[in-house]
């Protein structure tokens, strides 16, 4: 007597471990395949205690905490004139140090443009200061132009520099890497004006 048999599908059954639960508890886990070099997989596998899916998703976590906690917190800086305490360029922040110390020396009518490639500072359409950059990354040759200005200042001049602001969800939480409450509370009203 024969018995009837489903037909093969060519697929085998439940694989060993199958329907685990992740060690970390995550649920709605997809199955990825990934390409990995030796010692990537070494990094993650000791991040995730031995487990590379682990290690994998805590490295993800770990990025998108980073990403978050560079959105709440944000580095401007402000051109002062560093013996009165006034603000230069029309109190505005700028997002690097370069653009304010800019501002700080020309109070706000100077900026960075490049000539055939060459990073030079400009005012009403004139190139000033006798330095400038061939560096391909604006950030880079912005911040070399500014230290060749700055080694051949004149003494009158070192009175213009930039604040370092940090602020934490719009709160400052450290001014020139300080974070002294009264400082801070100084900074915080003198800052309030130079914003309108």
């Amino acid at each position: 007597m024969q018995h009837d048999r489903m037909p093969r599908t060519g697929r085998g059954g439940p694989g060993r471990g199958g329907g685990r639960k992740a060690a970390d508890g995550v649920v709605g886990v997809t199955r990825k395949n990934v390409t990995l070099d030796a010692a990537s997989i070494e990094t993650l596998r000791k991040l995730g205690n031995n487990d590379l899916s682990l290690g994998i998703r805590r490295a993800a976590k770990n990025f998108r905490s980073k990403d978050k906690e560079d959105e709440m917190r944000k580095i401007t800086y402000i051109p002062v004139n560093s013996e009165t305490g006034n603000f230069r360029g029309l109190g505005h922040e700028y997002d690097s140090h370069a653009d304010a110390m800019l501002a700080a020396l020309t109070d706000g009518e100077g900026k960075f443009e490049r000539n055939d490639g060459y990073m030079i500072v400009v005012v009403a359409g004139r190139q000033v200061y006798c330095a400038g950059s061939f560096l391909a990354s604006d950030k880079e040759a912005k911040d070399d132009v500014i230290r060749q200005i700055c080694r051949s200042l004149p003494v009158k001049d070192w009175r213009f520099t930039t604040l370092k602001i940090e602020r934490e969800n719009g709160v400052i939480v450290k001014i020139d890497d300080d974070d002294d409450p009264g400082l801070l509370a100084y900074w915080e009203d003198r800052l309030r004006p130079a914003k309108l």
